[in-house]
């Protein structure tokens, strides 16, 4: 008679989050790149301090200890990563995608940082007047003229002059639109560069051990909806 099979049941319950989430829940909550001092690969970057070594036997501690004349036994047994695994695996993605798109990886770390997604220009332009300063003081300009802005009109400068035709000139006030159109397409390019790189990581995790991501969490153009 055979022995019977041990069958093993994995009972983890993972919940649901999404890929912008998790990025907020690595970064902001467990601070991946300050708890594996794991840095980006920037070109223009300086090089990172390296984290201090600690000896592995205790030497330095036991020799620091000693000049105090104290013994102090140690407690780094007992103690547990702080750093939840998934947390260094999605780090670990970030730092790898940071070789062939070093900005985007930034945007990564930035906006999980902040626990929100970039601005993609939402807002509607609005004409506002165009402004000087003089004398310490903003001024709306509102005294240029348009070339061929005008109309004729016959007035009689002085009493017992004789009227004459003269040209009157339109006062305007010149307009700027806020936010501009550079200011929008900059903004939207660099939500797109996120989102790339968002999906670019969302692609080559490995099973997560706590998550189960649902979606990506963030449109590829928001902005087509308006």
């Amino acid at each position: 008679m055979s022995a019977p099979r041990r069958i093993r049941l994995d009972l983890t319950v993972r919940e649901e989050i999404t890929m912008v989430e998790l990025l907020t829940w690595t970064y902001r909550r467990q601070k991946a790149d300050l708890m594996t001092a794991k840095p980006l690969h920037l070109p223009e970057a300086p090089a990172p301090t390296p984290p201090p070594a600690w000896s592995r036997d205790g030497c330095v501690a036991v020799a620091r200890d000693a000049l105090l004349g104290a013994r102090i036994p140690t407690t780094a047994a007992a103690q547990r990563p702080t750093l939840h695994p998934d947390a260094d695996a999605v780090h670990d993605r970030v730092v790898a995608r940071s070789i062939a798109d070093p900005l985007g990886a930034m945007l990564l770390l930035r906006h999980g940082r902040s626990g929100e997604p970039p601005t993609w220009g939402a807002e509607i332009p609005r004409p506002e007047p165009v402004t000087r300063h003089r004398d310490g003081r903003e001024e709306i300009i509102e005294d240029a003229t348009l070339p061929g802005q005008s109309h004729l009109e016959r007035r009689r400068p002085a009493k017992g002059v004789a009227a004459a035709w003269v040209e009157v000139f339109h006062p305007y006030c010149p307009l700027e639109y806020w936010p501009s159109v550079a200011v929008i397409d900059q903004t939207r390019l660099e939500y797109a560069m996120w989102r790339a790189a968002l999906v670019a990581v969302f692609d080559v995790l490995p099973p997560l051990k706590r998550w189960v991501i649902r979606d990506i969490g963030a449109p590829s153009e928001p902005w087509a909806a308006f």
